[in-house]
């Protein structure tokens, strides 16, 4: 992707984040990052229409222009083929890239799925240590695994990881989202299910972190709001919708990405948070943008640094 189309793209969002006392969470899902099905598996050949290979550079620079603390990720495979080990080789040189610029020092972490052995469509968290920290490790969310003999929960298995930007400072809980994909009714199904085993883990997250400040934040595969699985996550879960207004993060112009924070905490940690910013290619380059990085648009939540408020 040229330079120019990249500030037509994403850069004008640089402007609309004012001063460095604010906290962005962002999320990206950058479809099947790295599968052997895709774009950038080496005997693909890019002439086949499906898109390009994923350039490390030129997603090193999408990033970037994001001025993110913490990316959740979704649809990033294990490349490395280690056991114990979960990396993405186009990920590890997009940081790469990154961490040589000032102001940079990101790490990342993909979380296993439900079948651990499974290498596709991973979830993960990347953060940037020059603005924020990882407390203690990662948490698998206890959820259950079997619903029916139809289908399973959560396949892309809740994982959630504390950051704070020091002692006494503004700290929180994010867990990255990849629910169930489907319009038919057996998928609509799985996300209700889902939903619920996950609203039935809150209170058993907070008191993991000792924190009452959660974001879900990803790619909830919903078609609609009034769906099930986001009526469970309001009315049973008490939280509240930042994509309320299903508003496209799609190239089918779906409103699939989400953010959910608790409604408990808007008048404290998310003082003033209304809505998820969606950052959409410009109607032009869309299809440019889906063939040469991803069907999904990045979304980023902003909210104020304030002192420790739990």
């Amino acid at each position: 992707m040229n330079l120019w189309l990249l500030a037509g793209v994403l850069a004008v969002t640089a402007s609309s984040f004012p001063g460095q006392d604010r906290i962005r969470v962002g999320a990206w899902n950058i479809e099947t990052l790295g599968s052997p099905d895709s774009r950038d598996y080496l005997r693909k050949s890019p002439s086949n229409g499906y898109g390009v290979p994923r350039d490390p550079a030129e997603l090193a620079e999408q990033i970037e222009v994001l001025r993110l603390d913490v990316l959740a990720l979704s649809e990033i495979d294990d490349t490395d083929a280690r056991e114990g080990s979960m990396t993405n080789r186009v990920l590890d040189e997009a940081f790469r890239i990154l961490n040589r610029r000032a102001g940079n020092d990101w790490e990342y972490r993909l979380f296993p799925k439900r079948i651990r052995r499974y290498s596709s469509q991973h979830t993960g968290l990347a953060w940037n240590r020059r603005r924020i920290r990882a407390v203690g490790r990662r948490f698998r969310v206890p959820v259950a695994d079997v619903t029916s003999r139809r289908y399973f929960e959560w396949d892309r298995h809740p994982h959630a990881m504390k950051f704070t930007r020091g002692s006494g400072r503004t700290d929180f809980v994010v867990i990255p989202i990849h629910m169930k994909a489907g319009r038919n009714n057996a998928a609509v199904k799985q996300r209700r299910s889902e939903a619920e085993a996950l609203v039935r883990e809150l209170s058993e997250i907070q008191e993991h972190f000792q924190d009452q400040d959660i974001i879900l934040i990803g790619d909830f595969n919903m078609h609609r709001r009034s769906e099930p699985a986001g009526r469970v996550y309001r009315r049973k879960g008490g939280l509240f919708d930042l994509n309320y207004s299903d508003r496209s993060t799609h190239i089918a112009d779906l409103p699939f990405d989400r953010c959910y924070i608790p409604r408990a905490q808007r008048e404290n940690e998310f003082a003033g948070v209304t809505e998820v910013r969606i950052i959409a290619p410009a109607a032009g380059e869309r299809r440019r943008f889906r063939r040469e990085f991803s069907d999904h648009w990045p979304i980023v939540l902003e909210f104020a640094e304030l002192a420790d408020d739990d």
